[in-house]
């Protein structure tokens, strides 16, 4: 599975962010798991790039998930697709490109811009 994204914007977190995930969906046919644990390590308005001891099996499937994550004051609900998979330490790393919604979009970049700016506010009274 390879993806190369095209878009500019993507946050990298310090410290990981804990989030839950849960298939919705193989192949177009709803399905439902329980709710997996998982950590954020990037994120962009249509994307995010997580981490998690869980093997989703993505080799011939197309895999939909909901992953839920609070960023800053916000919790955030996606859903999207699985592009890609790559095994990392003791798991997985995977991309995943959200489904699209504006609304959702426009609260991640206002979550994001509050959470560089008060980062920023940090390093500037430790210097």
């Amino acid at each position: 599975m390879f993806y190369k994204r095209t878009e500019y914007f993507r946050y990298t977190f310090g410290e990981p962010v804990s989030a839950k995930f849960r298939i919705r969906k193989v192949d177009d046919v709803g399905k439902s798991s329980g709710q997996g644990e998982c950590s954020i390590m990037d994120l962009s308005l249509k994307g995010a790039k997580f981490f998690t001891n869980f093997d989703i099996p993505t080799a011939s499937n197309r895999v939909n998930l909901t992953i839920i994550f609070l960023i800053h004051t916000h919790t955030v609900e996606a859903h999207g697709g699985i592009v890609w998979k790559k095994a990392y330490r003791n798991g997985y790393l995977y991309g995943l490109r959200f489904d699209e919604d504006h609304a959702r979009e426009r609260l991640i970049a206002s979550e994001l811009k509050l959470l560089g700016k008060e980062e920023l506010a940090k390093k500037k009274k430790r210097l």
